[in-house]
């Protein structure tokens, strides 16, 4: 029985060698996108995980095996990204678009680096477009505000900001940029209260202690804004603006104490 059906499979595969040669090749096709899909994988652990280098090196292996996945270089972008190359991050970025026009990630963080090299026109145009793929990601709102603050249109900006606050009550960027955005406008009451809400969300979360010592500031509470810019300075010593804020309220303290 055995040797029969060993003839047998011998005779079929002899005939239908034709077809069995692209049946091959899609197993081939299945063997390295599976092997591409493992590299991704572990690439995402090492991402998660800050080990930048060795999430690109998988990557890498990751589009060695197959060059059309976007994940992998949208991922890999995202840890360029992390790194500081920016120019590899976006073309990152936009060969994952290029592969797949509808992945709406890959837009997001395209944005992010345009809106770092201060391309806001850019940054808007992805934002937005992450935002029509996915109109539930508080995310892509939250910065397109950002980038529309920057070009001084607050009245978008906020509505943008309240948007994402729709979507997500617990996202403190929103919360933070919005008080940034309110504090520019005059409304300074409304700014403190919304960078409250942020700081009630994540104590150590320094932009929000450095918007609100700006809004306490222009409300005459010199105190209140030092110590804010105090504790954003604690949190991140490294931001140039939060010791130029600190430096403006001490001159202000100053000349209103030796009026």
């Amino acid at each position: 029985m055995n040797c029969q059906n060993r003839s047998i499979t011998l005779l079929i595969f002899s005939l239908m060698l034709g077809w069995l040669a692209p049946a091959i090749a899609a197993q081939a096709q299945t063997s390295r996108a599976a092997s591409a899909a493992s590299y991704i994988e572990r690439g995402n652990q090492w991402l998660a995980k800050g080990e930048w280098d060795r999430a690109i090196a998988d990557y890498n292996l990751a589009l060695a095996f197959d060059s059309r996945v976007a994940a992998a270089y949208c991922n890999r972008g995202l840890a360029r990204l992390r790194q500081g190359e920016l120019a590899g991050a976006l073309s990152d970025f936009s060969q994952a678009i290029e592969l797949n026009p509808r992945y709406a990630d890959a837009y997001l963080n395209r944005g992010a680096v345009r809106y770092g090299q201060r391309q806001y026109e850019a940054a808007i145009s992805d934002f937005s477009r992450a935002i029509e793929l996915n109109p539930r990601d508080a995310r892509a709102w939250t910065n397109r505000g950002a980038a529309r603050g920057d070009q001084d249109d607050l009245a978008a900006a906020i509505a943008d900001f309240d948007q994402a606050l729709k979507l997500d009550r617990r996202n403190v960027a929103a919360w933070t940029n919005r008080c940034g955005a309110r504090y520019r406008q005059g409304a300074l009451d409304a700014a403190i209260a919304d960078c409250d809400q942020a700081l009630k969300l994540d104590a150590r979360y320094p932009a929000a202690w450095s918007n609100r010592g700006l809004a306490r500031q222009w409300k005459g509470d010199l105190d209140g804004a030092l110590a804010d810019f105090d504790r954003a300075i604690a949190l991140d010593p490294q931001q140039p603006d939060f010791h130029s804020h600190r430096g403006r309220a001490w001159l202000w303290k100053d000349e209103k104490e030796n009026r």
